[in-house]
């Protein structure tokens, strides 16, 4: 397993996206954004995901002109129809269940609807009729200002009793913390600065030759 230092990650990110067309600015913040959601541990969304957005780049799926705009383990089925957690045997049905289940897929169909309706572009069903790859895909970014309601001392107030609440629940046999979500990401973040980026050989030498 090789450790890329974060510094190094982006700027390796930043001169494949430029060489493929991106102007300079929204190659590094683009590059910024692989490299984060490395730092943070989400490696699926970070480095091991962007050979594959170079090769969506390659067959013109993306546009690396194109700007966006402001309008205001879950599981699943194996071959047997066998609950499962294993992604592999999901992937090979694509019967993935739903997150919060029934509630969950009304949820999913809601925002589907509501992506697809707002920007005017695929569903989910279209995309699945439309392409063999996943691209083209539908999203709509909703951005909430909380001064625009409240106080910043009310809004810190209402999250750090709520989170106080989640630390000072029960502990499950054999553990000494809780975490709410998106803390351990943090700590990884600061382990992935101090240490670098744990990358696969394989991935990294795919990437040295984009």
């Amino acid at each position: 397993m090789l450790k890329i230092q974060y510094s190094d990650m982006v700027k390796k990110f930043e001169s494949i996206l430029i060489r493929k067309g991106l102007n300079p600015t929204t190659a590094h913040q683009s590059a910024e954004n692989f490299a984060k959601n490395s730092l943070d541990g989400i490696y699926s969304h970070g480095v091991n995901r962007f050979p594959r957005v170079i090769s969506y780049i390659d067959k013109g799926y993306i546009d690396v002109n194109a700007k966006p705009t402001v309008e205001g383990c879950f599981g699943g089925f194996d071959q047997k129809g066998n609950l499962t957690t294993n992604p592999t045997e999901i992937e090979k049905t694509w019967r993935v269940l739903p997150a919060g289940f029934w509630k969950g897929s009304g949820l999913a169909l809601a925002f589907d609807l509501i992506a697809a309706v707002l920007s005017g572009m695929n569903s989910t069903t279209a995309i699945g009729k439309k392409t063999e790859d996943e691209y083209g895909v539908s999203q709509i970014f909703i951005a909430i200002n909380p001064e625009q309601m409240n106080s910043v001392h009310l809004t810190d107030t209402i999250i750090n009793e709520v989170i106080d609440d989640i630390k000072n629940s029960e502990k499950a046999e054999g553990h000494t913390s809780i975490y709410y979500p998106g803390e351990r990401a943090m700590h990884t973040r600061i382990q992935n600065l101090d240490n670098g980026i744990p990358v696969l050989e394989s991935i990294w030498e795919q990437i040295e030759r984009l």
